[in-house]
Formats: C-alpha cells, structure tokens, sequence
C-alpha cells in the first residue's frame, strides 16, 4: 500500500492510520550493527564538520555552522571551502565555538550567532560584533530571524532581542509560565512573529500579530510546550517540532486565522520518536521529521521512509536541514553533514522500503 502524498495523513487517512500503513508497507528500519554500509548514489557525508546547528546558503556556498565554529562548501559540488571569515585577522574576531544560528539577511549579510553574542559579515572583510552578556537578552544567540520592516530578531538563553541603532535592544515576551529562552524565530507570510521557548512551561509557543502576544500550549492542542523548532509549509501553515526527554511531537497549525490550533503526531503515527527535534516541507511537499536519537523519517509519495547512519545520515539526531537552489539536501546532524544530492533526492519519492 501506498500514500498518494505526503502528508495526506493529515487530510484523508486520519492519524492513526498512518502506523497501519508504514506497518503494511514495511517502511521501518532497524538501526544497529558496528559496520556503515557504502552510501547510496548521490549521498555523501562532509566531515568536518563533526556537529551542524545550523546551515544557510551565502554566495553560493552552503555555510555550516556549530560545535567547533563555521565551515563551508560549494553548493554545486560540495568541494569544502575556506571559512567566510577566512582572511579577516583571527585577533580581530570574537570565539566562534557553538555557534547555533546562522542568517542571511536582505542585504546579502551574513549573521551568525554563537555562544559570544552576534557576529555579521558585512563583506569586503569588514565585520560587526555585537557582543551579548549572558544575563541579559538575547544571551548565547540561538536564533535569528529579519522581519518584513528590516529589524534584525535574535533570541537566545536570556530571551528576544531586537537590533536597534547597533545595540542589541532586550524585547519584553509575555508571561506564560515557559521561562525566556528562545529556541526559535519565524515570521510567517502574514508578518505574524512566532518565538519558541525551551522551557516545558505553559505556553511555549508565542505569536505576536498586530503588537498583541498570543501564547500557546497543550490546551491548544501543542503535543508538548518545549519547542525546538518553527518553519512554514508551502500552504502558509506553521510546523513546529516539540518535545523534551522522550515527547513531544511534530505539530502542524490546523486553522488559518488569529487562534489557531493544531494537529500533531509523533511515534504512534509512524515518526521516529516523540520528540522532535525539526520539521520542515521540501519544494517536492514532503515533509522531514528529525528526531534527537532516532533519525528522520521522510513522507514521500512511496510512503514513510525512516532514515538514520546505516541509510547515509551522518548522525542520529537531524538538527537542520537546507535545500539549495538545484535542489540538493543537505542534512545537519549531531556528527557530520550530509548532502542528498538533487537525483538521489527525487529518488526517493519512488523507493520502496528494500
């Protein structure tokens, strides 16, 4: 049996008979063994790096950021390159270890948010530090976002911030029970900002529309309050992957409008785990479900595919995730990068689990 597309789990099959269809299909894969089979045609695995937190495509280069600080690679053929800030002098620069965030904004500039605060790369080798005190917001940066009037949004341990007239400028975030930590940013479509919080609160999920915050929880229908991640689908609804310590789940916004709900899965449907650690829709409208320890599982037109090392991800847990301009993959993982390159991709909308 197979799905016609992905995700029509949500609209015409129903939740629970998504694991009755990976069960049929034989979609699971079994993890295990000392021994990493030869990689797939079309995939390889990049290392360094040995940890990917965040990944951005920058002059025509896929920009990885994490553990141990930046690297690059040639989108087209994946050749690793000097870092962006090869030839600016080392002294000159702030430590760039756990870097977690990485931007590009409207003016070619590239952001990075590391444990040190803000670093933007102007071009030319010219540089701005912004740098951030652990006390007060943003803190060690975790995410960023540009909004539509062109404010720069940083968030991070001690909260949201926003860049105005060089200074990182703390912004008040409501009261809901779930801390300040911000774990991720988004502005939707609609210019609506979305803020998650790490902390297992109330409310982790915030929305500000129109200057009023919204905050939203298991009563809203969120499987878990701790968010680890927001993105948008091609349909203009929010996807947020949720959890801590086992749950969770991957959440999708199941109404249009100023109080929006939501529809969630997780491991009973067929995910990985309960806990996820991202969610995102490709172009081709599949969507990605990473898991902190179990690997990804991928809805395509075959049906559910489980991915993790023995399949060419570099690592079990899938912290980002890009698709460049021809259509390549590239995978973040907690060991390595992976590329999918854009044939292998397709490919797999018409595998069958071997």
């Amino acid at each position: 049996m197979r799905l016609g597309r992905a995700m029509d789990t949500w609209t015409r099959m129903g939740l629970a008979a998504v694991l009755a269809v990976a069960s049929a299909a034989g979609l699971w894969l079994t993890f295990g063994g000392s021994s990493t089979p030869p990689l797939r045609p079309g995939w390889s695995i990049l290392r360094p790096p040995d940890d990917v937190n965040a990944l951005v495509l920058h002059a025509g280069r896929v920009v990885a950021g994490g553990r141990d600080g930046l690297h690059a690679f040639d989108a087209a053929t994946a050749a690793p390159l000097a870092a962006p800030t090869a030839g600016i002098d080392p002294a000159a620069l702030p430590t760039l270890a756990y870097v977690k965030a990485l931007a590009v904004d409207r003016a070619g500039r590239l952001w990075i948010g590391h444990r040190g605060g803000v670093l933007r790369l102007d071009g030319g080798g010219a540089f701005t530090a912004f740098a951030a005190d652990p006390g007060r917001a943003p803190g060690p940066v975790g995410a960023f976002v540009e909004a539509a009037t062109g404010e720069m949004f940083v968030g991070g341990e001690a909260g949201l911030a926003v860049l105005s007239d060089g200074t990182l400028e703390p912004v008040a975030l409501p009261d809901t029970g779930a801390g300040t930590a911000v774990t991720a940013l988004h502005e939707d479509r609609r210019g609506r900002l979305w803020v998650g919080l790490a902390s297992a609160g109330r409310g982790g999920l915030l929305l500000r529309d129109a200057g009023i915050w919204r905050g939203f929880g298991a009563a809203d229908g969120l499987a878990h309050p701790a968010v680890n991640a927001i993105a948008e689908d091609p349909a203009g609804r929010i996807l947020v992957a949720t959890g801590f310590s086992g749950r969770g789940g991957a959440c999708r916004e199941a109404a249009d409008g100023v109080l929006p709900r939501w529809t969630c899965i997780g491991l009973r449907e067929g995910l990985a785990s309960d806990m996820v650690r991202l969610f995102r829709a490709d172009r081709r409208g599949r969507f990605w479900y990473g898991s902190e320890f179990d690997g990804t599982v991928v809805a395509t037109a075959a049906g559910l595919r489980r991915l993790g090392r023995d399949d060419g991800q570099a690592g079990t847990e899938l912290k980002a995730m890009l698709e460049d301009a021809a259509g390549n993959l590239w995978l973040g993982c907690d060991k390595g990068l992976t590329r999918i390159d854009a044939d292998a991709s397709a490919a797999l909308d018409r595998e069958e689990r071997p």
